[in-house]
C-alpha cells in the first residue's frame, strides 16, 4: 500500500456487492473519474433500473392481453352492438304524394315483367326491395318483435315477402299515411305457374314451328294457290286458270282449295304409310268430260254436272282402288281434312262402286 501511494497510483478497492442482489454493471465498473461509485448511488441506478424493468414488463403484458382472442371478441362484439344501436336510432323518412305514386307504378311495372320472365321467384322480391329502399330510406316492418328483428328478416327472403310495410309519419311531411307499403305475394308467381307458363310457351313454339313446317311443304306441294280469289260462279269444266293449282308436279290439277287440303291429307299419309299418295284423274275440263263419258258411259257422269269439272275430286290408286287397308285408314282419316269417299261410291251405295273416287266434300255447298 506504501508502494502506492508512493507512485501517487489510486487504491483500486475491491467492489463491493449488496447483500441480496445480484452482480450489478455499475458495480464491476468504475466511474470516469476512475473511482466507484457510493452505496447511495447504487441505490438509485437500482431502483431506476427496476422502475424501467417493471414499465416494459407492463406493457408487454398490456399488449398479449390486448391481443388475446377474447379481448379481440369482445371489441367486435361492442362494435356490432355499437352499430345496431345506432341504425335502430336513425329516424324513418316519410314519403311524399308523388314518390308514392312513383313507387306505385314501378311496382306495378315489376309485377308486369315478373308475371312474363320465369324463374324469378323471390329474386322478384328481392328487385321491388331495391326500388323501396331509395325513396323510402329506412322501412321498418310492423312485427311485434324489436329492432333486431329486421336483421333477420333481411336474411329470409321468404319471410319478407310476406311482411306488410309501413312508413313512419315526419314533421315535415304533408301527407300521413299508416299503411302505404305492402308486397302483394299475389303478384308473385308459384312454381306451378312458371311450370304452366313453360309449358305453355314450349307448346307455342312447337305449334309456331309445325305451322313454319306446313307452309313451306304446302309451298312445295302446290305452289302460290290462292284460296281467297276463287270464282266460285265459274261453270263446270270452265275453271280459271288461276284457280287451279297443279299437285306436286303430277300434272293433275284441282280447285286451289281442294289443292290445298288434297295436300295436307298427303302429309298425313306420307308420314303414316312412308310412301306418297297417288293420283289417276283430277280436274276435267268440259272437254275431257265428253271423251271419258264416250269411253265409260256407266260410270262418267253427264258432262258438265262431275265433281270433277269443278275441280274437286280424285281418283287414287296404289291399293286404295281395291279397298284395301289404305283405304280403310283413308276412310278413316280423311273427312278430318275435307276429303271422303262419297256415299253413293261405296259398296252397296246408290252409283257404281267406286273405292278410288274421292271427293272435296268441303267444297261443294260452294261449287253447288
Amino acid at each position: 500500500m506504501a508502494s502506492h501511494r508512493a507512485s501517487g497510483t489510486p487504491l483500486r478497492r475491491t467492489p463491493e456487492r449488496l447483500p441480496g442482489s445480484a452482480p450489478s454493471r455499475v458495480l464491476a465498473n468504475p466511474t470516469p473519474s476512475g473511482e466507484f461509485p457510493s452505496r447511495r448511488e447504487l441505490r438509485a441506478a437500482e431502483r431506476a433500473s427496476g422502475r424501467a424493468s417493471g414499465r416494459a414488463t407492463g406493457r408487454a403484458a398490456g399488449r398479449a392481453a390486448h391481443r388475446a382472442p377474447e379481448h379481440v371478441a369482445g371489441r367486435a362484439a361492442g362494435r356490432a352492438a355499437h352499430r345496431a344501436a345506432h341504425r335502430a336510432s336513425r329516424p324513418a323518412v316519410a314519403l311524399t304524394r308523388r314518390q308514392l305514386r312513383e313507387l306505385e307504378i314501378r311496382r306495378r311495372r315489376r309485377a308486369l315483367v315478373v308475371g312474363r320472365l320465369p324463374q324469378v321467384g323471390v329474386v322478384g322480391v328481392l328487385g321491388l326491395a331495391t326500388i323501396v329502399a331509395p325513396l323510402a330510406g329506412d322501412v321498418l316492418p310492423t312485427t311485434d318483435g324489436d329492432a333486431a328483428t329486421s336483421t333477420a328478416a333481411a336474411a329470409a327472403p321468404a319471410a319478407a315477402a310476406r311482411t306488410a310495410f309501413r312508413v313512419l309519419p315526419s314533421v315535415t311531411d304533408v301527407v300521413a299515411v299508416p299503411e302505404v307499403l305492402a308486397v302483394d305475394t299475389a303478384e308473385v308467381p308459384t312454381a306451378e305457374e312458371l311450370a304452366a307458363a313453360r309449358e305453355r310457351a314450349e307448346r307455342a313454339s312447337r305449334e309456331r314451328e309445325r305451322v313454319a313446317l306446313e307452309q313451306a311443304r304446302l309451298q312445295e306441294a302446290v305452289g302460290d294457290c290462292d284460296v281467297a280469289n276463287i270464282d266460285v260462279g265459274a261453270a263446270n269444266g270452265r275453271l280459271r286458270v288461276r284457280d287451279l293449282c297443279e299437285l306436286w308436279g303430277t300434272g293433275h290439277l284441282l280447285r286451289a282449295d281442294a289443292a290445298v287440303a288434297l295436300a295436307k291429307l298427303r302429309f298425313a299419309y306420307q308420314d303414316h304409310f312412308g310412301e306418297d299418295l297417288v293420283i289417276t284423274d283430277s280436274y276435267r275440263s268440259y272437254r275431257s268430260q265428253v271423251a271419258v263419258r264416250a269411253r265409260k258411259p256407266r260410270l262418267a257422269a253427264v258432262p258438265g254436272t262431275s265433281e270433277h269439272g269443278w275441280g274437286l275430286a280424285v281418283d287414287l290408286a296404289g291399293g286404295v282402288q281395291v279397298a284395301d287397308h289404305r283405304y280403310r285408314w283413308l276412310r278413316e282419316n280423311a273427312p278430318a281434312f275435307g276429303w271422303d269417299n262419297p256415299d253413293w261410291a261405296r259398296r252397296g251405295g246408290a252409283g257404281p262402286y267406286e273405292p278410288w273416287h274421292w271427293e272435296y266434300v268441303a267444297g261443294q255447298s260452294a261449287a253447288d
